[in-house]
């Protein structure tokens, strides 16, 4: 007999909803996760949601990060097109489309304006986009990472960007970092957080008490900017998506 719920939990300030299955047969709790069935948590029929819980927080790094490979985020919302509005820093852009006979891509910033020149006859818009965003935050994650690691007083290896649909950020045991490229869509303020975050975790691979009084050391605002990132997050993810 199986018996099963739709629950939600907070791993690593996101809320992740997941399928909590009570068994018979199960004699300890697992976890799992597939793109059919999302996370699911298996406990022994007759132990309570309390260890289904202490599971999750005890994987919630592991489970963020298979989500994001495994579970992609379903979207309706058609592409970017010429006027429509992206988030960069925190603002908004208009987008203008020119289509221009030279073969090359290229954007171009004024006034709130983000121009981009594409050649005829091509829909290049989507990933001229992402390119300049990636440009964009290889350029400020790596100064303003290289920066606050000094004032931290801790070293990493190296820096890549990835664009998970659910992960902002990630540090690895080999101390390398990982960076979401759509934060260039979010406050300077806020990247920075998720910066601080990242290079605590060099130093605490937890989620512990030490941990947080680290990142409010040199981030006071924390919980501000991770309010914003949960409230912007879903515009975030849908803004270059077809």
């Amino acid at each position: 007999m199986i018996m099963q719920e739709k629950l939600q939990a907070t791993l690593d300030g996101r809320q992740v909803s997941y399928t909590l299955k009570r068994s018979l047969r199960a004699r300890y709790a697992r976890l799992e996760i597939s793109p059919e069935n999302g996370l699911v948590v298996v406990i022994p029929a007759y132990d309570g949601i309390e260890l289904a819980l202490k599971l999750l927080e005890q994987k919630q790094r592991w489970v963020i990060d298979k989500l994001a490979k495994h579970v992609p985020i379903p979207s309706s919302a058609r592409p970017v097109s010429d006027g429509d509005a992206i988030l960069y820093l925190g603002h908004k852009l208009t987008v203008g489309v020119v289509k221009s006979g030279d073969a090359a891509v290229c954007l171009d910033i004024t006034r709130q304006r983000l121009v981009a020149f594409l050649p005829p006859g091509k829909d290049l818009l989507r990933l001229a986009l992402e390119q300049w965003y990636r440009a964009e935050a290889g350029y400020k994650i790596g100064q303003l990472t290289a920066a606050q690691s000094r004032l931290m007083g801790l070293s990493f290896n190296r820096i890549t960007l990835k664009g998970q649909k659910t992960v902002w950020g990630s540090c690895s045991r080999k101390r390398n970092l990982n960076f979401n490229w759509r934060l260039m869509m979010a406050p300077e303020p806020v990247i920075k957080y998720v910066i601080v975050h990242e290079l605590a975790h060099l130093k605490y691979m937890n989620h512990s008490k030490k941990f947080w009084l680290l990142v409010e050391q040199y981030c006071p605002e924390w919980r501000e900017h991770r309010t914003w990132l949960r409230k912007h997050s879903a515009e975030m993810n849908r803004e270059l998506r077809g």
